[in-house]
């Protein structure tokens, strides 16, 4: 994501490039004759993207952000490996790991238009880690089930750490994932 990128000054000391990158993998393979789904992705978002002076600047649709949903100067792992046991059911192992920065928002703003170094997560930050495991088959009549059991470290909501378990039921109907 591009969210300002003067070009002339690309590498110049008082450049004014604010990026976000995204890298990721993914791969098909075979494990005991069975086809398994290896994703691994990687997140970094500069703490200048998405923070602008004016609220006409800033990259979002109706409230939420573009492109990433942890906002700025944030990161973030994901990885997922998805074993098919047979035509119409899978099991999903997923973990991911995000950082966000705890700057001010003033301060990065003052800093970042004064063209002073604005460091990636400051000196603190949040974080939220996730562990799920997903089990999908089909039904009858395109009825898709899907239950997740995930758990959840986080210190997002407040200064301590806590840690929970959350579980999702669905039923879709012709709707694949």
């Amino acid at each position: 994501l591009m969210d300002e990128w003067a070009l002339f000054d690309t590498f110049s000391d008082d450049e004014r490039n604010w990026f976000a990158y995204q890298l990721g993998f993914t791969r098909i393979f075979n494990i005991c004759n069975r086809e398994a789904l290896l994703k691994v992705e990687y997140s970094r978002i500069d703490p200048r993207t998405y923070n602008h002076r004016f609220m006409i600047n800033e990259p979002t649709h109706h409230g939420y952000n573009l492109g990433y949903w942890s906002s700025s100067d944030s990161d973030d792992i994901y990885t997922n490996m998805t074993f098919w046991l047979d035509d119409i059911t899978s099991i999903s192992l997923e973990y991911q790991y995000t950082r966000l920065g705890n700057q001010p928002i003033l301060e990065v703003l003052e800093k970042q238009y004064n063209n002073q170094n604005v460091k990636f997560l400051g000196q603190d930050y949040f974080h939220r880690k996730t562990i799920a495991l997903s089990y999908t088959t089909s039904l009858i009549y395109n009825i898709n089930l899907d239950i997740k059991l995930i758990h959840f470290d986080t210190d997002l909501y407040n200064d301590t750490t806590e840690q929970f378990n959350d579980m999702i039921i669905t039923l879709r109907y012709n709707i694949s994932k």
